[in-house]
């Protein structure tokens, strides 16, 4: 509980800081009001995001706690899936790795109001559904089917999901359909899962009932788009890899480092453990694959330049990146018999499949539509380690995990501290010129731009918007400066 609490209060101050930047601007003015008014037609068809969009821009307190509720949940939710023995590990352990969140993914969502409501949620909703559909999967224990009670609630988290982001509709209509019909293999009848298939199908009804989505699938959409795989089946494999390639490889799992370290620790712990009593040649390469494959993102951290394949070196990222998610697949297919944590596993990594596979197909794709598949690869993770180091004596640990959180922590409200300090300066300072009946004026970059999204206007429709959120004369002249300008600027009043 002790725990719970002081996740949530970090959470809760973080989301405070939380700025508006980018189109927030436009869902929290009269556009958004315009883009209800006519029922979103010809935006998207993500209604219940839209409308989280329009509440979240017009209230700090619901930004506040809708925020720092959804955070809390996400890092907590998926630890309860432990054994009760074993939560404090499992919660510590997804503190350490939400907090070594990517910025290429934070930016996105943790940074921008507008992209936390769709994808922030939908992490959310996903961490809350995993509960009863690892506990399904666990042993096809009749008394483990949600009961009858729960099915209301069920449905309406299937529609609900279905009404966010697209990838994460066919999640909620495809996964719990699937567990469904395996269940009754297994003898199992979990009618809440059908119903929160339902639940998904009627939102992905209501969704693509848009007029958006006709003109995305025909080709007149310069901004969203989708690849047709019946037309030139083999051009639109290769246009699918070249998405995987240039936009996926990167927020999908080599930003991911720590992640990718933790994986590499529990697979070393595992086979340890074995000490040779599975001699199978595939699980070995696939494992010690996987052990070493972060060496790659590392040597490209380091070695920025470094490009072996010259232009070709992006498809032999994402080849590397490939085997290692088949040598995954491998590794727990067959280095679990068959079982409760076999099945788990097995279902986390399908989740995971089932919401990247999709995005290979559509465009643009950004950081921000990777959060979801983080949260469930998290649990992956934990899961493993749970698994690698049953039974061993390690005095420390809950320690060593409570010091890495504690600077996570640390960094994250570092961060969005100053920034937020910095946006209260500049808007005083914009405020201060215009009383003083200037014409233009300067407004300084936040001094962590790479931890939000789009903060500052940089083009003159950006800065209208700008204006009139902050309800500043339509005719200042804004010029964005660097924050080291900003910083001498202040020193020298």
């Amino acid at each position: 509980m002790a725990l719970t609490l002081v996740v949530c209060c970090v959470c809760l101050v973080l989301s405070s800081m939380v700025l508006y930047v980018h189109d927030d601007l436009g869902w929290g003015s009269q556009s958004g009001l315009d883009l209800l008014s006519r029922g979103f037609d010809g935006e998207n068809g993500r209604y219940l995001g839209n409308l989280l969009v329009l509440g979240l821009t017009r209230s700090q307190l619901f930004k506040t706690l809708f925020m720092g509720i959804c955070l809390t949940l996400m890092t907590l939710l998926p630890a309860m899936n432990a054994p009760h023995e074993r939560r404090t590990g499992a919660m510590l352990l997804m503190c350490c790795l939400m907090g070594a969140l990517p910025t290429n993914i934070a930016r996105q969502t943790l940074g921008w109001v507008s992209g936390f409501a769709n994808y922030g949620t939908s992490a959310t909703l996903i961490a809350a559904f995993l509960l009863p559909a690892l506990a399904l999967v666990s042993d096809f224990d009749p008394a483990r089917a949600p009961r009858p009670a729960w099915w209301p609630a069920l449905f309406v988290l299937g529609l609900a999901g279905a009404l966010l982001m697209e990838n994460v509709t066919i999640f909620f209509c495809v996964v719990p359909l699937g567990l469904y019909l395996y269940g009754l293999r297994r003898g199992v009848r979990a009618h809440g899962m059908l119903l929160c298939s339902l639940g998904a199908v009627c939102g992905a009804a209501l969704m693509f009932s848009n007029s958006v989505y006709g003109v995305i699938f025909s080709g007149g959409d310069s901004y969203g788009r989708t690849i047709s795989l019946l037309n030139a089946p083999l051009q639109a494999l290769a246009a699918c890899w070249n998405t995987f390639a240039t936009d996926m490889v990167y927020p999908f799992l080599l930003d991911c480092i720590p992640m990718l370290l933790a994986f590499s620790v529990a697979l070393l712990a595992q086979a340890v453990r074995e000490r040779g009593a599975n001699r199978s040649r595939l699980l070995a390469a696939a494992r010690y694959y996987c052990i070493c494959m972060p060496l790659w993102p590392i040597v490209q951290k380091l070695h920025p330049l470094y490009a072996p394949l010259r232009a070709y070196t992006p498809h032999l990222t994402a080849a590397l990146c490939l085997l290692y998610a088949v040598s995954l697949g491998v590794v727990l297919l067959l280095s679990f018999p068959q079982g409760a944590t076999r099945r788990r596993c097995l279902l986390l990594y399908l989740s995971v499949f089932v919401l990247v596979a999709p995005l290979s197909a559509v465009t643009p794709v950004g950081g921000r539509c990777f959060l979801p598949s983080y949260v469930i690869m998290a649990l992956l993770c934990t899961l493993l380690m749970q698994e690698a180091f049953a039974g061993a004596r390690l005095p420390h640990a809950h320690a060593a995990l409570a010091l890495v959180a504690c600077f996570y922590a640390a960094l994250w409200l570092h961060v969005y501290y100053f920034n937020a300090r910095t946006q209260a300066e500049r808007l005083a300072y914009l405020y201060e010129q215009v009383e003083q009946g200037a014409h233009s004026a300067v407004i300084a970059e936040l001094p962590y731009p790479g931890y939000v999204w789009i903060a500052s206007p940089y083009d003159p429709s950006e800065a209208m918007t700008f204006k009139r959120f902050y309800g500043l004369p339509e005719d200042l002249e804004l010029t964005v400066i660097s924050y080291p300008e900003w910083y001498t600027l202040r020193e020298s009043k």
